[in-house]
C-alpha cells in the first residue's frame, strides 16, 4: 500500500510522525509550497510534488491522505477518488453535508474506500469509555458533558479565522465531540448552539451547545479557540443511571469510572491502550482496512452523519434557535 500525503503543513507533520513511527510506506508528498513539500518528503524518504495532479501523473500510489486546509478537501478528495485511489481525509470531510454526500456516493460507486480522520474514535480514553457503555456495568447513559479547548489556530494565510474556509470552532473542534456522541449514542434529535464568533476577539472563538439525542441522552458541549496555556485539552463526563465515566486530559489518571457497585476504577497511563497514540492507531487501522477491503472505524458515510450534525450546529448559530434534525439520516 503506497501512500501519498497531500498538504504538508502542521496537520501533515502530526501524521508524518505517526507514519514514521509505524514505518508505513509514504511514497510521495505534495504541496504548492515547494519547501514545505520537500521538507516533509525528506523526513519520510518520499518524493516531493507541487500538486496532487503532478503526484498522480508521476507516481503510482494506492492511497491518498488529505491534510490540506478544509476548504480544499472536497476538490482533492474528488480528484483522488476519480483517479481510482483510496482516500483518508482529515476531518471535517467537507464544509457542508450535500458535498460530503456526493463524495461518499462517488466512493461507493467507484468501489473505492473513503475514511475520515475523526481521530478521537481511536483515542484510548474515548475508546475505553465506549467499551464501558457497551458493557453496561454502570447502567444506561443519561447526561453527557464534553469540553475541548485549544489555542487559536493560525494556519496558512490565517485560513482558520475565515469561517467560510474552516467552519470556525464548530467544525474544527466541536465536531469531534459530536462525532463521539454519534459513535456512542446514535443520531441527534435537536441542537442549540451559541458562539462568540464575530465579536472581535482577535481570532478566539468559544461555542456552547445543548444536544438532545434520539435515544434520550442529553449532551452539554463546550469548545474553544481560547486556551492561553501551553497545553490543549479535552474532557468528558458521561453520567449513567448508576455511575459516571469521566476523562480529563489535564490529569494523568486516564479514564475514571465511579459507580455504586464499583466505587472507583481508574484506567491510568499504564494501560495497554496507551502503547500507541491515536494517530498511530488510526493509520494502522485505515491502511490495514484499505489493503484488505475492510471497514475502517470512521467511514465516509459515518463522517457524513457527523457532518449533518455539524451543519445543524452551524444553522442553529445562524438562526439563533433550536434546529431539529431530519428523522432519517442518509
Amino acid at each position: 500500500m503506497q501512500i501519498g500525503l497531500i498538504g504538508c503543513g502542521s496537520a501533515a507533520w502530526a501524521q508524518a510522525k505517526a507514519y514514521h513511527s509505524l514505518q508505513l510506506p509514504v511514497a510521495a508528498a505534495a504541496d504548492p509550497d515547494e519547501k514545505a513539500a520537500q521538507d516533509l518528503a525528506a523526513y519520510l524518504g518520499a518524493d516531493a510534488y507541487p500538486s496532487l495532479e503532478k503526484l498522480l501523473s508521476s507516481t503510482d500510489v494506492d492511497m491518498l491522505h488529505i491534510c490540506a486546509p478544509t476548504s480544499l478537501h472536497a476538490k482533492l478528495v474528488r480528484e483522488g477518488l476519480e483517479a481510482g485511489k483510496h482516500v483518508l481525509c482529515e476531518a471535517p470531510l467537507t464544509l457542508d453535508a450535500e458535498t460530503a454526500k456526493a463524495l461518499v456516493d462517488l466512493a461507493e460507486k467507484g468501489k473505492r474506500q473513503l475514511a475520515v480522520g475523526h481521530v478521537f474514535r481511536y483515542a484510548p480514553e474515548y475508546e475505553a469509555a465506549k467499551s464501558q457503555l457497551e458493557q453496561g456495568h454502570l447502567g444506561s447513559p443519561a447526561v453527557v458533558r464534553t469540553s475541548r479547548s485549544r489555542r487559536t489556530p493560525i494556519g496558512w494565510q490565517r485560513w482558520y479565522q475565515d469561517a467560510r474556509l474552516s467552519g470556525g470552532v464548530i467544525l474544527d473542534s466541536m465536531l469531534h465531540d459530536l462525532d463521539f456522541l454519534i459513535w456512542c449514542f446514535g443520531q441527534p434529535k435537536r441542537i442549540l448552539v451559541k458562539t462568540t464568533r464575530g465579536r472581535g476577539l482577535q481570532g478566539m472563538e468559544h461555542a456552547l451547545a445543548t444536544v438532545r439525542m434520539k435515544n434520550g441522552v442529553i449532551a452539554h458541549m463546550e469548545a474553544g479557540w481560547s486556551n492561553t496555556s501551553n497545553a490543549d485539552y479535552t474532557a468528558f463526563e458521561i453520567s449513567t443511571r448508576s455511575g459516571m465515566i469521566s476523562h480529563d486530559s489535564r490529569e494523568v489518571k486516564g479514564l475514571e469510572l465511579d459507580g455504586v457497585q464499583n466505587p472507583l476504577v481508574t484506567h491510568g497511563p499504564a494501560s495497554d491502550l496507551l502503547v500507541q497514540n491515536a494517530y498511530e492507531r488510526q493509520l494502522q487501522d485505515v491502511v490495514r482496512c484499505f489493503a484488505a477491503n475492510g471497514k475502517p472505524r470512521c467511514t465516509g458515510r459515518d463522517a457524513l452523519q457527523t457532518m449533518q450534525a455539524g451543519e445543524a450546529a452551524l444553522a442553529s448559530v445562524a438562526a439563533n434557535s433550536v434546529i431539529h434534525l431530519a428523522q432519517e439520516v442518509t
